[in-house]
């Protein structure tokens, strides 16, 4: 891709897929921890980190977005964060339910 048209993919904010999935999936992982809000954070924001990112990988397939390594990794991270956010639900609903017998 020339410098042209990588100053205009950018100008166009076609970059700003990947660098919000990349950003969300982080949070995804860094909020899995902390109690309730990871139910906001990693499992709705790595949905959406996923999303964000697969669209990001698209646009900078067609040439539209210089970012293509920011959106994987936000499809990565979100991955990773839905996923944990998942586990700590599953946890937490099984010691809900072995507490109240």
């Amino acid at each position: 891709m020339s410098g042209t048209q990588g100053e205009a993919a950018s100008s166009r904010g076609g970059n700003r897929r990947g660098a919000w999935a990349l950003g969300l999936g982080i949070a995804s992982i860094v909020t899995v921890l902390v109690p309730y809000l990871y139910l906001l954070t990693s499992l709705v924001g790595g949905i959406v980190a996923i999303v964000l990112g697969v669209q990001g990988r698209r646009l900078a397939a067609r040439g539209l977005a210089t970012n293509r390594s920011q959106a994987t990794g936000g499809v990565v991270l979100g991955s990773i964060g839905l996923a944990l956010g998942l586990a700590g639900f599953l946890l937490g609903a099984l010691a809900a339910s072995v507490v109240s017998r």
